[in-house]
């Protein structure tokens, strides 16, 4: 769960997310910003993925804690941040292979994303509403496919109370397509 906490400027020093998706699933990495020239910001110090022009969704961040790593036996097992993603508050447009960088200001292009799921037996239901990046003019195509995986699992795990569910299910999927009058139903 996102703790509440005040907007604040991002400075170097400052936690900034590079995110696949935003809202009630926010997937995506947190790291430390570097260094910002008026609207402009570098950040993380290595790469999201490296995958060059990006259009993706730059939010605020908030760190918990500091978790040390007690086996630290090489470079890559070092100490983490327990950390959540929080609010778009940019658009980070490349991941090079030393820093993402971005713009502060208006966020990117996104996917709106409805899950709902019903527990039938109980009544229990659960609603996410998440964007996900849309980089299908980059040739980078859209993360619905990993974040709807994810928020379709996590609507399920919590209507039926377990993970991974232990009970037999059926799923029906209505699409809104903008430029068709009805929606799209598969179950």
């Amino acid at each position: 769960p996102q703790l509440s906490y005040p907007p604040y400027p991002l400075v170097p020093g400052t936690s900034v997310a590079g995110a696949i998706s935003s809202g009630d699933v926010a997937l995506g990495a947190i790291g430390t910003v570097t260094y910002r020239d008026g609207d402009r910001l570098w950040a993380f110090g290595h790469p999201l993925d490296a995958a060059g022009r990006r259009s993706l969704p730059l939010l605020d961040a908030y760190v918990y804690s500091v978790i040390d790593n007690p086996v630290a036996f090489d470079e890559y097992t070092t100490p983490y941040k327990l950390a959540t993603a929080g609010r778009p508050v940019g658009t980070l447009t490349t991941d090079g292979l030393s820093a993402i960088a971005g713009r502060v200001g208006a966020p990117p292009s996104t996917i709106p994303l409805t899950v709902r799921a019903r527990n039938e037996a109980n009544g229990r239901t659960r609603t996410l509403r998440v964007d996900v990046a849309d980089e299908r003019n980059l040739n980078l195509g859209s993360g619905l496919d990993e974040v709807g995986s994810l928020a379709a699992g996590e609507a399920m795990a919590t209507v039926l109370g377990a993970a991974p569910p232990r009970f037999t299910t059926s799923m029906c999927v209505r699409v809104d397509v903008r430029q068709r009058r009805k929606p799209m139903r598969f179950c």
